[in-house]
Order: C-alpha cells, then sequence, then structure tokens
C-alpha cells in the first residue's frame, strides 16, 4: 500500500466519521427524522408553523481517532492486512 494513499484513506475516513457523527447530532439536536430531513430544500421557505425545537445538547468528538499513521508499516499493521 502505497503511504500517502493510505494516509488520504484515513483522511477520508476521518471526516466521514466526523460528518456522520455531526449529523446524528443535529437530528438528535433539533428532533428532526429521516423523512425530514430527506425533503428538506434549503430554497423552500418554512411552512407556516412549521418549527424547530432544540435541546442543548453538546457536541463531542473525543471519541475519533485523528492520529495518522506515518509510514505504509504503520498503516498495514494497523489495518490488519
Amino acid at each position: 500500500m502505497n503511504s500517502m494513499y493510505g494516509i488520504a484513506v484515513c483522511l477520508a475516513a476521518t471526516t466521514l466519521q466526523l460528518l456522520w457523527k455531526l449529523k446524528r447530532h443535529l437530528k438528535i439536536m433539533y428532533s428532526l427524522d429521516d423523512v425530514r430531513c430527506q425533503t428538506f430544500s434549503p430554497t423552500e421557505p418554512p411552512k407556516s408553523g412549521e418549527s424547530l425545537s432544540r435541546q442543548n445538547i453538546p457536541f463531542n468528538i473525543g471519541d475519533i481517532n485523528t492520529n495518522l499513521r506515518s509510514t505504509s508499516e504503520e498503516l498495514t499493521q494497523r489495518s490488519g492486512i
């Protein structure tokens, strides 16, 4: 495995993990369901009587591993390949 390719894959995986965690957090914080998220259009004005209730929940990213391995041997060892 090319070392730069491995680092790029690790960065992409970390980014996706952070985005999924943010999406889940926002859905919980604003009590949103999948249907409402999928039908959302930023160009449509809010419907009358529609409101968002916000819960005060902190966003925690402490369990996301952002340590990158610097060599292909370290990447291979960690991935189990």
